[in-house]
Protein backbone atom coordinates (compact mmCIF):
# COMPACT_ATOMS: atom_id res chain seq x y z
CA UNK A 1 0.00 0.00 0.00
CA UNK A 2 1.59 3.40 -1.20
CA UNK A 3 1.79 5.86 2.06
CA UNK A 4 -0.28 8.80 1.31
CA UNK A 5 1.88 12.18 2.94
CA UNK A 6 -1.05 13.89 2.59
CA UNK A 7 -3.18 11.59 5.11
CA UNK A 8 -0.49 11.99 7.32
CA UNK A 9 -0.18 15.79 7.46
CA UNK A 10 -3.94 15.66 7.65
CA UNK A 11 -4.32 13.81 10.60
CA UNK A 12 -1.53 15.51 12.33
CA UNK A 13 -3.11 18.65 12.46
CA UNK A 14 -6.35 17.31 13.41
CA UNK A 15 -4.39 15.57 15.99
CA UNK A 16 -2.60 18.45 17.44
CA UNK A 17 -5.84 21.14 17.06
CA UNK A 18 -7.98 18.69 19.20
CA UNK A 19 -4.95 17.48 21.55
CA UNK A 20 -5.43 14.16 20.89
CA UNK A 21 -9.45 14.01 21.56
CA UNK A 22 -8.35 15.77 24.96
CA UNK A 23 -7.27 12.05 26.13
CA UNK A 24 -3.44 12.54 27.26
CA UNK A 25 -2.25 15.38 28.85
CA UNK A 26 -0.30 17.36 26.85
CA UNK A 27 2.73 19.38 27.65
CA UNK A 28 2.53 23.00 29.81
CA UNK A 29 3.49 25.12 26.78
CA UNK A 30 1.13 23.47 24.24
CA UNK A 31 -1.92 23.17 27.18
CA UNK A 32 -3.79 25.25 29.24
CA UNK A 33 -6.50 27.20 27.83
CA UNK A 34 -8.16 26.14 24.88
CA UNK A 35 -7.54 28.96 22.84
CA UNK A 36 -3.78 28.23 23.58
CA UNK A 37 -2.98 27.68 19.61
CA UNK A 38 0.79 27.37 19.94
CA UNK A 39 0.79 23.75 18.69
CA UNK A 40 -0.88 24.51 15.60
CA UNK A 41 1.27 27.23 15.14
CA UNK A 42 4.59 25.41 15.39
CA UNK A 43 2.78 23.01 13.26
CA UNK A 44 2.07 26.10 10.65
CA UNK A 45 5.49 27.57 10.93
CA UNK A 46 7.28 23.75 9.82
CA UNK A 47 4.94 22.62 7.37
CA UNK A 48 5.64 26.59 5.61
CA UNK A 49 9.14 25.89 5.86
CA UNK A 50 8.74 22.48 4.40
CA UNK A 51 6.66 24.49 1.35
CA UNK A 52 9.37 27.36 1.38
CA UNK A 53 12.21 25.26 0.95
CA UNK A 54 10.50 23.03 -1.16
CA UNK A 55 9.80 25.77 -3.96
CA UNK A 56 13.12 27.03 -3.29
CA UNK A 57 12.36 30.25 -1.59
CA UNK A 58 9.15 31.18 -3.75
CA UNK A 59 6.36 32.07 -2.80
CA UNK A 60 2.70 31.78 -4.62
CA UNK A 61 0.71 34.87 -3.29
CA UNK A 62 -2.34 34.24 -5.02
CA UNK A 63 -5.10 36.77 -3.82
CA UNK A 64 -4.35 37.40 0.03
CA UNK A 65 -0.89 36.56 0.27
CA UNK A 66 -0.05 40.06 -0.14
CA UNK A 67 -2.19 40.55 2.88
CA UNK A 68 -1.03 38.03 4.56
CA UNK A 69 2.65 39.72 4.77
CA UNK A 70 1.46 42.57 5.06
CA UNK A 71 0.25 41.30 8.75
CA UNK A 72 3.01 40.08 9.94
CA UNK A 73 4.87 43.45 9.26
CA UNK A 74 2.43 45.29 11.41
CA UNK A 75 2.45 42.53 14.41
CA UNK A 76 6.09 43.24 14.20
CA UNK A 77 5.89 47.10 14.52
CA UNK A 78 3.50 46.86 17.12
CA UNK A 79 5.79 44.40 19.23
CA UNK A 80 8.77 46.69 18.61
CA UNK A 81 6.29 49.49 20.00
CA UNK A 82 4.76 47.44 22.69
CA UNK A 83 8.54 47.02 23.63
CA UNK A 84 9.22 50.34 24.12
CA UNK A 85 6.28 51.64 25.37
CA UNK A 86 5.51 48.89 28.43
CA UNK A 87 9.08 47.73 28.82
CA UNK A 88 7.83 44.01 27.79
CA UNK A 89 10.35 41.32 27.53
CA UNK A 90 11.14 39.68 23.52
CA UNK A 91 10.02 36.64 25.08
CA UNK A 92 6.49 38.18 26.79
CA UNK A 93 6.20 39.75 22.71
CA UNK A 94 7.03 36.61 20.71
CA UNK A 95 4.60 33.81 22.91
CA UNK A 96 1.35 36.28 21.79
CA UNK A 97 2.96 36.93 18.16
CA UNK A 98 3.41 32.92 17.73
CA UNK A 99 -0.11 31.87 17.19
CA UNK A 100 -0.86 34.22 13.95
CA UNK A 101 1.62 31.99 12.60
CA UNK A 102 -1.12 29.70 11.80
CA UNK A 103 -1.93 32.68 9.14
CA UNK A 104 1.07 31.00 6.81
CA UNK A 105 -0.74 27.77 6.46
CA UNK A 106 -2.48 30.04 3.53
CA UNK A 107 0.66 29.50 1.28
CA UNK A 108 1.31 25.45 1.37
CA UNK A 109 -2.73 24.63 1.79
CA UNK A 110 -3.55 27.06 -1.18
CA UNK A 111 -0.85 24.74 -2.94
CA UNK A 112 -2.12 21.28 -1.80
CA UNK A 113 -5.89 22.47 -2.10
CA UNK A 114 -5.48 22.73 -5.67
CA UNK A 115 -5.92 18.95 -6.04
CA UNK A 116 -9.53 17.95 -5.41
CA UNK A 117 -8.56 14.80 -3.75
CA UNK A 118 -6.58 16.48 -1.42
CA UNK A 119 -9.00 19.14 -0.73
CA UNK A 120 -11.52 16.16 -0.43
CA UNK A 121 -9.16 14.00 1.89
CA UNK A 122 -8.67 16.96 4.46
CA UNK A 123 -12.77 17.40 5.15
CA UNK A 124 -12.89 14.09 5.48
CA UNK A 125 -10.71 13.46 8.23
CA UNK A 126 -11.86 16.47 9.62
CA UNK A 127 -15.33 15.67 9.89
CA UNK A 128 -14.36 12.11 11.42
CA UNK A 129 -12.12 14.14 14.16
CA UNK A 130 -14.69 16.42 14.95
CA UNK A 131 -17.72 13.99 15.21
CA UNK A 132 -15.31 12.45 17.62
CA UNK A 133 -14.27 15.65 19.63
CA UNK A 134 -18.12 16.39 19.39
CA UNK A 135 -19.13 12.55 20.70
CA UNK A 136 -16.64 13.16 23.59
CA UNK A 137 -17.34 16.28 24.88
CA UNK A 138 -20.82 16.50 24.55
CA UNK A 139 -21.03 13.25 26.92
CA UNK A 140 -18.11 14.83 29.50
CA UNK A 141 -20.86 18.06 29.82
CA UNK A 142 -23.61 15.54 30.49
CA UNK A 143 -21.81 13.47 33.23
CA UNK A 144 -20.08 16.40 34.44
CA UNK A 145 -20.52 17.06 38.21
CA UNK A 146 -17.15 18.28 39.93
CA UNK A 147 -13.09 17.65 39.10
CA UNK A 148 -13.68 13.76 39.86
CA UNK A 149 -16.12 13.36 37.06
CA UNK A 150 -13.73 14.32 34.30
CA UNK A 151 -12.37 11.38 31.86
CA UNK A 152 -10.70 14.34 29.68
CA UNK A 153 -7.58 15.91 29.93
CA UNK A 154 -9.71 19.38 30.41
CA UNK A 155 -8.75 20.56 33.97
CA UNK A 156 -7.83 23.34 32.55
CA UNK A 157 -9.91 24.74 30.35
CA UNK A 158 -12.77 24.53 32.42
CA UNK A 159 -13.51 28.20 33.79
CA UNK A 160 -13.00 28.69 37.91
CA UNK A 161 -16.71 29.48 37.84
CA UNK A 162 -17.85 26.24 36.38
CA UNK A 163 -15.81 24.46 39.10
CA UNK A 164 -17.13 25.94 42.17
CA UNK A 165 -20.51 26.32 40.65
CA UNK A 166 -22.39 23.16 40.21
CA UNK A 167 -25.67 24.76 39.36
CA UNK A 168 -25.40 25.66 36.34
CA UNK A 169 -24.59 23.08 33.34
CA UNK A 170 -20.45 23.09 32.04
CA UNK A 171 -19.76 25.21 29.22
CA UNK A 172 -16.21 24.61 27.61
CA UNK A 173 -15.18 27.88 25.54
CA UNK A 174 -12.83 27.86 21.77
CA UNK A 175 -12.81 24.07 21.52
CA UNK A 176 -15.33 24.35 18.94
CA UNK A 177 -14.85 27.81 17.69
CA UNK A 178 -12.50 28.31 14.69
CA UNK A 179 -12.12 25.32 13.02
CA UNK A 180 -15.73 23.92 13.62
CA UNK A 181 -16.97 27.35 12.22
CA UNK A 182 -15.89 26.87 8.90
CA UNK A 183 -16.30 23.14 8.98
CA UNK A 184 -19.87 23.45 10.20
CA UNK A 185 -20.41 25.24 6.53
CA UNK A 186 -18.21 22.93 4.80
CA UNK A 187 -20.27 19.67 5.69
CA UNK A 188 -23.71 21.67 5.07
CA UNK A 189 -23.11 22.43 1.74
CA UNK A 190 -21.90 18.78 1.02
CA UNK A 191 -25.03 17.99 1.92
CA UNK A 192 -27.14 21.12 -0.05
CA UNK A 193 -25.39 20.42 -3.10
CA UNK A 194 -25.76 16.58 -3.11
CA UNK A 195 -29.70 17.43 -2.23
CA UNK A 196 -29.49 15.40 0.91
CA UNK A 197 -28.95 11.89 -1.47
CA UNK A 198 -25.92 9.67 -0.05
CA UNK A 199 -25.45 11.68 2.85
CA UNK A 200 -25.77 9.90 6.27
CA UNK A 201 -22.54 10.30 7.41
CA UNK A 202 -22.04 14.41 6.41
CA UNK A 203 -25.69 14.60 7.90
CA UNK A 204 -24.88 13.24 11.40
CA UNK A 205 -21.48 14.61 11.60
CA UNK A 206 -23.01 18.20 10.99
CA UNK A 207 -25.78 17.67 13.88
CA UNK A 208 -22.93 16.22 16.15
CA UNK A 209 -21.34 19.61 15.54
CA UNK A 210 -24.42 21.62 15.86
CA UNK A 211 -24.95 19.67 18.96
CA UNK A 212 -21.68 20.60 20.37
CA UNK A 213 -21.84 24.16 19.35
CA UNK A 214 -25.45 24.16 21.33
CA UNK A 215 -24.49 22.08 24.66
CA UNK A 216 -20.77 22.78 24.91
CA UNK A 217 -19.98 26.13 23.44
CA UNK A 218 -23.45 27.30 24.45
CA UNK A 219 -22.73 30.62 21.94
CA UNK A 220 -25.89 31.96 20.99
CA UNK A 221 -24.72 34.42 18.49
CA UNK A 222 -22.49 32.18 17.21
CA UNK A 223 -25.39 29.14 16.77
CA UNK A 224 -27.79 31.93 15.32
CA UNK A 225 -24.54 32.66 13.13
CA UNK A 226 -24.48 29.02 11.74
CA UNK A 227 -27.88 28.37 11.08
CA UNK A 228 -28.39 31.51 9.26
CA UNK A 229 -25.33 30.84 7.02
CA UNK A 230 -26.85 26.87 6.41
CA UNK A 231 -30.46 28.68 5.88
CA UNK A 232 -29.27 31.30 3.30
CA UNK A 233 -26.66 28.51 1.82
CA UNK A 234 -30.50 26.38 1.28
CA UNK A 235 -32.39 28.70 0.20
CA UNK A 236 -29.80 30.43 -2.24
CA UNK A 237 -29.09 26.90 -3.98
CA UNK A 238 -32.81 25.56 -4.38
CA UNK A 239 -34.07 29.35 -5.57
CA UNK A 240 -35.79 27.92 -8.37
CA UNK A 241 -36.80 24.87 -6.50
CA UNK A 242 -38.58 26.91 -3.99
CA UNK A 243 -42.43 26.27 -3.19
CA UNK A 244 -44.63 28.37 -1.35
CA UNK A 245 -45.18 25.31 0.84
CA UNK A 246 -41.82 24.75 1.47
CA UNK A 247 -40.50 28.27 2.30
CA UNK A 248 -43.47 28.31 5.01
CA UNK A 249 -42.65 25.34 6.54
CA UNK A 250 -39.36 26.51 6.96
CA UNK A 251 -40.08 29.78 8.45
CA UNK A 252 -42.15 27.44 10.80
CA UNK A 253 -38.88 25.53 11.58
CA UNK A 254 -36.41 28.05 12.11
CA UNK A 255 -38.75 30.65 13.73
CA UNK A 256 -39.50 27.37 16.37
CA UNK A 257 -35.42 26.68 16.53
CA UNK A 258 -35.07 30.43 17.35
CA UNK A 259 -37.94 30.12 20.00
CA UNK A 260 -36.13 27.04 21.67
CA UNK A 261 -32.55 28.78 21.62
CA UNK A 262 -33.77 32.15 23.17
CA UNK A 263 -35.66 30.08 25.63
CA UNK A 264 -32.76 27.69 26.84
CA UNK A 265 -30.17 30.54 26.76
CA UNK A 266 -31.82 33.81 26.96
CA UNK A 267 -32.17 36.44 24.06
CA UNK A 268 -30.40 36.46 21.31
CA UNK A 269 -29.47 40.16 21.75
CA UNK A 270 -28.35 39.55 25.07
CA UNK A 271 -25.67 37.05 23.72
CA UNK A 272 -24.03 39.88 22.87
CA UNK A 273 -22.67 39.57 26.52
CA UNK A 274 -22.25 35.60 26.56
CA UNK A 275 -17.73 36.32 27.44
CA UNK A 276 -18.21 38.88 30.14
CA UNK A 277 -21.12 38.60 31.94
CA UNK A 278 -22.56 42.01 31.21
CA UNK A 279 -23.68 43.80 28.28
CA UNK A 280 -21.54 46.95 29.92
CA UNK A 281 -18.38 45.27 29.43
CA UNK A 282 -18.41 45.00 25.83
CA UNK A 283 -20.00 48.71 25.47
CA UNK A 284 -17.86 49.80 28.01
CA UNK A 285 -14.73 47.56 26.21
CA UNK A 286 -15.33 49.23 23.18
CA UNK A 287 -15.51 52.70 24.15
CA UNK A 288 -12.41 52.31 26.51
CA UNK A 289 -10.15 50.91 23.80
CA UNK A 290 -11.70 53.63 21.56
CA UNK A 291 -10.59 56.34 23.74
CA UNK A 292 -6.82 55.28 23.93
CA UNK A 293 -6.48 55.47 20.80
CA UNK A 294 -6.11 58.71 20.12
CA UNK A 295 -3.32 58.47 22.86
CA UNK A 296 -2.21 55.35 21.59
CA UNK A 297 -2.82 54.85 17.78
CA UNK A 298 -0.85 52.00 16.87
CA UNK A 299 -2.53 50.32 19.52
CA UNK A 300 -2.19 48.57 23.27
CA UNK A 301 -0.28 45.67 22.40
CA UNK A 302 -1.07 41.86 22.41
CA UNK A 303 0.50 40.90 25.32
CA UNK A 304 -1.83 40.57 28.73
CA UNK A 305 0.25 41.76 31.67
CA UNK A 306 0.41 39.73 34.63
CA UNK A 307 -2.58 39.89 37.08
CA UNK A 308 -2.78 42.37 39.54
CA UNK A 309 -0.16 45.06 38.33
CA UNK A 310 -1.43 48.52 37.14
CA UNK A 311 -0.24 47.72 33.67
CA UNK A 312 -2.38 44.70 33.76
CA UNK A 313 -5.57 47.48 34.84
CA UNK A 314 -4.08 49.72 32.11
CA UNK A 315 -4.48 47.06 29.39
CA UNK A 316 -7.81 45.53 30.90
CA UNK A 317 -9.72 48.47 32.37
CA UNK A 318 -10.68 49.77 35.06
CA UNK A 319 -11.81 46.62 36.70
CA UNK A 320 -9.92 44.17 34.82
CA UNK A 321 -12.54 42.52 32.84
CA UNK A 322 -12.41 44.41 28.85
CA UNK A 323 -10.74 41.90 26.23
CA UNK A 324 -9.92 42.42 22.75
CA UNK A 325 -11.87 39.24 21.60
CA UNK A 326 -15.55 40.45 23.35
CA UNK A 327 -15.45 43.38 20.97
CA UNK A 328 -14.61 42.24 17.80
CA UNK A 329 -13.10 44.25 14.94
CA UNK A 330 -12.93 46.84 17.87
CA UNK A 331 -10.67 44.21 19.77
CA UNK A 332 -8.32 44.69 16.84
CA UNK A 333 -8.38 48.16 17.19
CA UNK A 334 -7.56 48.03 20.74
CA UNK A 335 -4.88 45.67 20.10
CA UNK A 336 -3.02 46.36 16.99
CA UNK A 337 -4.02 50.38 16.62
CA UNK A 338 -4.89 51.90 13.39
CA UNK A 339 -2.75 49.61 11.38
CA UNK A 340 -4.02 46.79 12.22
CA UNK A 341 -7.69 48.49 11.99
CA UNK A 342 -7.23 49.71 8.54
CA UNK A 343 -6.07 46.09 7.54
CA UNK A 344 -8.56 44.35 8.41
CA UNK A 345 -11.06 46.78 6.94
CA UNK A 346 -9.23 46.38 3.70
CA UNK A 347 -9.30 42.61 4.04
CA UNK A 348 -12.98 42.96 4.24
CA UNK A 349 -13.42 44.83 1.31
CA UNK A 350 -11.07 42.55 -1.00
CA UNK A 351 -12.97 39.66 0.08
CA UNK A 352 -16.17 41.27 -0.81
CA UNK A 353 -15.64 42.18 -3.82
CA UNK A 354 -13.63 39.04 -4.74
CA UNK A 355 -17.10 37.58 -4.13
CA UNK A 356 -19.16 40.19 -6.27
CA UNK A 357 -16.94 39.90 -9.01
CA UNK A 358 -16.15 36.32 -9.55
CA UNK A 359 -18.17 34.28 -6.91
CA UNK A 360 -21.16 35.55 -6.30
CA UNK A 361 -22.61 32.72 -7.88
CA UNK A 362 -20.74 30.41 -5.66
CA UNK A 363 -22.58 29.11 -2.93
CA UNK A 364 -20.31 27.84 -0.10
CA UNK A 365 -18.18 31.22 -0.68
CA UNK A 366 -21.60 33.21 -0.17
CA UNK A 367 -21.76 31.12 3.22
CA UNK A 368 -18.36 31.46 4.24
CA UNK A 369 -18.14 35.72 3.25
CA UNK A 370 -21.81 35.82 5.49
CA UNK A 371 -19.80 34.09 8.68
CA UNK A 372 -16.98 36.47 7.98
CA UNK A 373 -19.20 39.43 7.74
CA UNK A 374 -21.02 38.63 11.13
CA UNK A 375 -18.19 37.83 12.52
CA UNK A 376 -16.95 41.63 12.76
CA UNK A 377 -19.19 42.76 15.47
CA UNK A 378 -18.58 40.35 18.34
CA UNK A 379 -16.19 37.74 17.07
CA UNK A 380 -12.91 38.58 14.97
CA UNK A 381 -11.65 36.12 13.05
CA UNK A 382 -8.30 37.97 14.25
CA UNK A 383 -8.76 36.43 17.86
CA UNK A 384 -6.91 33.40 18.76
CA UNK A 385 -9.45 30.62 18.48
CA UNK A 386 -10.84 31.95 14.69
CA UNK A 387 -7.48 32.74 13.12
CA UNK A 388 -7.96 28.65 11.73
CA UNK A 389 -11.08 30.04 10.78
CA UNK A 390 -9.79 33.14 8.77
CA UNK A 391 -6.61 31.16 7.08
CA UNK A 392 -8.88 28.44 5.79
CA UNK A 393 -11.46 31.17 4.97
CA UNK A 394 -8.68 32.93 2.70
CA UNK A 395 -7.67 29.40 0.71
CA UNK A 396 -10.92 28.59 -0.31
CA UNK A 397 -11.74 31.63 -1.67
CA UNK A 398 -9.15 32.13 -3.39
CA UNK A 399 -8.91 28.68 -4.91
CA UNK A 400 -12.40 28.86 -5.79
CA UNK A 401 -11.35 31.86 -7.67
CA UNK A 402 -8.10 30.44 -9.15
CA UNK A 403 -10.29 27.50 -10.19
CA UNK A 404 -12.44 29.24 -12.36
CA UNK A 405 -9.80 31.05 -14.19
CA UNK A 406 -8.25 27.14 -15.04
CA UNK A 407 -11.27 26.46 -16.03
CA UNK A 408 -11.72 28.89 -18.45
CA UNK A 409 -15.52 30.17 -17.02
CA UNK A 410 -14.00 33.87 -15.66
CA UNK A 411 -10.28 35.17 -17.18
CA UNK A 412 -9.06 38.29 -14.68
CA UNK A 413 -8.98 41.43 -16.99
Amino acid sequence: MKFNKYIFLFLLFFLIEFRGFYLVSWPSLLGGAASNKLGVAFYSLILFLAYFIYNKGKLKLGIFGNYILIFFLILFFNSLVSMYLFDYSITQVLWDVLPYSILLLYFPLCEIFKTERNYKLFVKIGQITISIVSILFVMQVYRYHGLQTLFLKIEEIIPISYIYNLTVPLRIYSVFEGLVRVFVILVAWKIIANHFKKSFFDIVSLLLMLVAIFYVDQSRYYLVTVLIVILSMYFIYNKRRLTLSSLLWTLILGTAGLFIISNKFGSISDSISDNTGSSFARTGAIEYYFNKIFTYPFGLGLHTPEKGTSLYYFIKGPDGFFNYDDIGIFGTLGSLGVPGFVWYILLTINLIMTWVKKLSSNVLITGLLISFLMSLPIMSYIDRPRIIALTLTLVIINNESAKLNRDGELIDD
